[in-house]
């Protein structure tokens, strides 16, 4: 029992640190995020009560959520069906930037205060 605790406090601490490194590094505020996509199976199995009671989730996304189900699978389907859709997704993929989340100044701070359930 105590394992699967820790599990779950690590998962929310990786998940609610990254949110808010994301969010640091963009050079915005929690509330300026108007909309918040979840996708695949975690989304599926979690209810949006769980999300935010647990921590995972800052209580400001609270009403912005929404579940796009199986957007890989989506993803393929497109790319099967539509001729313009790689294209489209070959544009996403350039104007995507990678990051070290571990790198972000303060990062280690973040997920310290993120382990704890408040």
């Amino acid at each position: 029992m105590r394992k699967d605790i820790r599990q779950v406090q690590l998962a929310k601490g990786a998940i609610f640190s990254g949110i808010r490194a994301l969010i640091k590094k963009a050079g915005i505020e929690t509330g300026d995020i108007t909309r918040v996509c979840i996708a695949g199976q975690f989304g599926k199995y979690i209810s949006m009560d769980s999300f935010f009671g647990v921590g995972l989730m800052p209580r400001e996304f609270e009403g912005k959520v929404e579940y796009l189900g199986n957007t890989s699978l989506t993803g393929a389907y497109m790319a099967l069906l539509d001729k313009n859709a790689i294209e489209y997704m070959s544009e996403i993929s350039v104007e995507t930037e990678y990051f070290e989340l571990s790198k972000l100044e303060e990062y280690e701070k973040i997920f310290a205060k993120a382990l704890r359930f408040d």
